[in-house]
């Protein structure tokens, strides 16, 4: 029943907490490395300065919040906890961010320092489509991997597996209550327990359907520790929200206000 909309609330997620421990103790996700060499993500300006859409010089504001900042649950962490949410699809940013007409928005574009490493990741793959038309590329090609891996189980450690993964799918599919942070609390739960318990704590990123995006494509969700050691800012874009998909014309169309490849000790430096 957890999976409903508007499901959880605050009594509600710190019981789920200590219930999935208790309940779900068994866990296992298949580890795959891969590069992302460019990843993307979009920063709505008002956040930052309760509400004025000023723009954003200093490239720390275009990153992820300080812990002590995060005071909700996210798809991908709990309170108290920072990560770097990113996507490959410029789109996918726009719609997890829902800025609104009248929006000053700063997209940032951010490249791999080291071409040579690869990220460990733990995929959320198990559901590619809402509709059955339209799958998502990259988590069938993680499907098709975990599949070959499974074999090498015996038939009744798979279906146990095979289960258990279905069901994290599901809590990172769930359609959450907007403003209701509680309704990710288990998606944060596994979220955590992938980056920071499962092998040990090595797993430096986590992949995983954009439920904005109807799954088409995917979020790339990052430690800072492995994020500031591997990528750079190499491109940002300011501009403020002109249309919006629910408003009359559909569709994003962003007046662009600036631009830059250009940053000096910590600072955006604006063309």
């Amino acid at each position: 029943p957890f999976l409903a909309k508007g499901s959880i609330n605050q009594a509600i997620s710190k019981w789920l907490h200590t219930r999935l421990i208790q309940d779900i103790p068994f866990f296992s996700s298949p580890i795959f490395e891969m590069r992302f060499s460019e990843l993307q993500r979009v920063t709505i300006n008002k956040y930052l300065f309760d509400g004025n859409n000023k723009q954003i010089d200093e490239v720390k504001f275009i990153k992820y919040p300080p812990a002590d900042k995060v005071t909700r649950h996210g798809r991908a962490n709990l309170i108290g906890q920072s990560i770097f949410y990113s996507t490959s699809n410029p789109i996918t940013a726009l719609k997890e961010m829902k800025p609104q007409i009248g929006d000053t928005i700063t997209t940032s574009i951010w490249r791999q320092k080291n071409n040579r490493y690869h990220l460990k990741i733990s995929p959320v793959f198990k559901i590619t489509s809402l509709n059955g038309v339209v799958h998502n590329e990259l988590s069938l090609r993680f499907k098709i991997g975990y599949e070959n891996a499974l074999k090498q189980h015996d038939p009744d450690t798979a279906a146990q597996i095979d289960e258990l993964l279905q069901f994290v799918a599901d809590c990172f599919a769930k359609d959450v209550e907007y403003g209701n942070n509680f309704d990710y609390t288990m998606s944060a739960f596994y979220a955590n327990k992938i980056l920071y318990e499962f092998e040990g704590g090595s797993i430096d990123a986590l992949v995983y359907p954009s439920v904005a995006d109807k799954l088409d494509f995917s979020n790339i969700a990052i430690k800072p520790s492995v994020f500031e050691d591997q990528y750079e800012p190499y491109e940002v874009h300011e501009g403020i929200v002109a249309t919006v998909p629910n408003a009359p014309g559909g569709g994003f169309v962003i007046h662009g206000t600036g631009w830059s490849r250009t940053f000096e000790d910590g600072k955006i430096i604006w063309k």
